[in-house]
């Protein structure tokens, strides 16, 4: 068996291995990209924040990676690849739906949050399955022109962890043997090293019992016309509502709509099995039907619309393992754990983390501190994955309740919000307060306290609804430069980040 020496390995050529490995190559090591399936290959993650776009126009400026800026707005990359798919996205929308019952344009019942004024600055919806197959082309020719390895449709088996890491790598029409400095695992929920190395997750767990199905499909109608016949004042939102991550919120649940615009619509819904009852032995495409037909103004989005895919379901979708990293060997996040795709928050972490490695690998892989530096690396991820655990479980706790929802999820936007800023003006290298400010003491213990009174409102108990915004306006005040939790503002946010 031919034995090939690289520095680094990267297990997964997605969006996150893919970006890793033009940082590594850039930082100027060899590198080995090792993909089990092939491309173009279908993934979920899809929708982008202005925090993502922000460190990747970072990255591309600091690794030398020009062709990412026109990704990270809508405008220049409608005219740089109008071949590639995308969808526009303004901002957040949240409608809220009670089974049965048609959503209503009362006060509280819809949530809008810009993240632009306009569509050329917008944030962006990628068609992962093109993004990924055209990153990872890049960085191929990237890796192949300084003598690695790029290989898809690889069966991998991990040999040894000792210095050196080394693979057995069986491809299409070959087989080889890599040793490899570091090992990077981006296989995200296929959880190569999870596997190999008998990863316990963790005992206290995500603490979110969740499932999901899915599908990408045509005919979607727009919101606006269906908005305006339940009498909404669409003409007062600040973008409109579905040129965003549009999310359906409803007790024991929530369902998203990204739509592109080759007229594909990426949906799918996120359910709580303590309230619903996991998948069973249902066909997915049963179960969308099932909870489509659950609330109204959902069968009027997609009671018409045609599956360009069959659906998918995820029967257990929150998870978290209890290491992250080794002397020689780390996972990036979505291999390490996943929470849920609520925030829109998997990609700008992957983005983060790289970032982190980056700083790592600068500093040189044959170092005696690269344990230490893994191991701090792996302890922050997992400790921003427990943060985002309990911003999560605060917001599916009050779906059934907007009015409370509405006011709650104001933390990520003022946390999201907050960081983009910081990151503009800061210029020390190495800065990093945490994903969404997760690792942050202050930001912690105003989210603790703020998911106390959470349930003392959802019990019927203290200031309110109204009384819990004007508290938590006037705890997030010291990052709350963009003016959220608001009264006057309606639940309709019209400033712009980016």
């Amino acid at each position: 068996m031919t034995l090939r020496r690289v520095d680094i390995a990267i297990l997964g050529s997605g969006f996150g291995g893919a970006l890793l490995a033009l940082v590594a190559s850039r930082l100027g090591y060899s590198v080995a990209l090792l993909e089990r399936d092939r491309h173009p290959r279908f993934a979920l993650g899809e929708s982008t924040t202005p925090l993502l776009n922000l460190v990747l126009r970072q990255l591309a400026t600091r690794y030398r990676l020009p062709f990412l800026i026109d990704r990270t707005k809508y405008g220049p990359w409608k005219r740089a690849r109008p071949d590639l798919p995308v969808g526009v996205k303004r901002g957040f929308t949240f409608i809220g739906n009670e089974a049965g019952r048609f959503p209503s344009d009362a006060p509280g019942g819809i949530l809008m949050v810009a993240a632009s004024g306009s569509d050329e600055m917008a944030d962006t919806h990628w068609e992962r399955a093109s993004f990924d197959a055209w990153l990872s082309d890049h960085a191929r020719r990237e890796i192949e022109a300084a003598g690695g390895i790029f290989r898809e449709e690889c069966d991998i088996r991990l040999v040894s962890l000792d210095e050196p890491v080394r693979l057995d790598a069986d491809c299409p029409g070959e087989r080889f043997q890599i040793e490899a400095g570091v090992l990077a695992d981006a296989t995200g929920s296929s959880g190569f090293l999870a596997r190999e190395l008998s990863i316990p997750e963790d005992v206290e767990g995500p603490q979110l019992r969740t499932w999901c199905v899915y599908g990408q499909l045509e005919g979607v109608p727009r919101a606006t016309p269906l908005l305006d016949s339940l009498g909404y004042r669409t003409g007062r939102f600040p973008f409109p509502a579905d040129d965003a991550a549009l999310h359906h919120v409803f007790e024991g649940g929530w369902c998203w709509n990204l739509r592109f615009d080759d007229g594909r619509t990426s949906a799918g819904f996120v359910l709580d099995s303590g309230v619903s009852p996991g998948p069973c032995d249902l066909e997915p495409a049963d179960l969308w039907r099932e909870w489509v037909a659950r609330h109204p103004l959902l069968g009027r989005f997609y009671g018409s619309a045609k599956p360009l895919v069959p659906f998918g379901l995820i029967p257990r979708l929150a998870r978290r393992l209890a290491r992250a990293a080794g002397p020689n060997w780390v996972l990036l996040p979505h291999a390490a754990a996943f929470v849920d795709p609520l925030l829109s928050g998997g990609l700008s972490h992957t983005a983060l983390a790289i970032e982190r490695l980056g700083r790592v690998f600068r500093r040189g892989i044959r170092r005696s501190a690269l344990a230490e530096d893994l191991a701090l690396y792996g302890g922050d991820l997992l400790g921003e994955t427990r943060g985002l655990t309990r911003l999560i479980a605060g917001c599916r706790k009050s779906f059934g309740r907007f009015d409370v929802f509405s006011a709650f999820v104001m933390s990520y936007f003022v946390s999201a919000s907050s960081l983009e800023n910081a990151r503009r003006q800061e210029t020390r290298n190495g800065w990093d307060p945490g994903f969404l400010r997760l690792r942050e003491p202050a930001f912690l213990h105003v989210l603790g306290k703020t998911l106390d009174d959470l349930d003392h409102v959802l019990a019927g108990e203290g200031p309110g609804p109204a009384g819990f915004l004007t508290d938590l306006r006037e705890r997030l005040a010291p990052w709350n430069a963009e003016g959220f939790c608001d009264p006057a503002a309606g639940n309709l946010y019209a400033a712009g980040g980016g």
